[in-house]
């Protein structure tokens, strides 16, 4: 017979029911909240990347715009002197 491998302590954690907070232990609380905050981090972060690329994307456009006004410009600048 052999002996039960012991688990890691992630893999148990993971695997149990979240603790009824009024019957739960400190220990099982503060690591419930761990839990739950390393999970809202993860969010942010892709939050935060998506708030990144709105805000690249609009420089790009702006830049094509101010692009294509700067060759309307100059192409107006042309026309006029081709004119007299």
């Amino acid at each position: 017979m052999t002996s039960p491998q012991p688990q890691a302590p992630g893999a148990a954690r993971a695997s149990t029911a979240p603790p009824d907070p009024a019957q739960a232990s400190t220990g099982e609380l503060i690591g419930q909240l761990t839990d739950q905050l390393s999970g809202l981090g993860i969010a942010g972060l892709f939050g935060g990347s998506g708030l990144v690329a709105v805000v690249g994307l609009g420089a790009l456009v702006t830049a094509a715009v101010l692009g294509l006004a700067s060759v309307q410009a100059d192409l107006e600048t042309v026309k006029q002197g081709i004119a007299r």
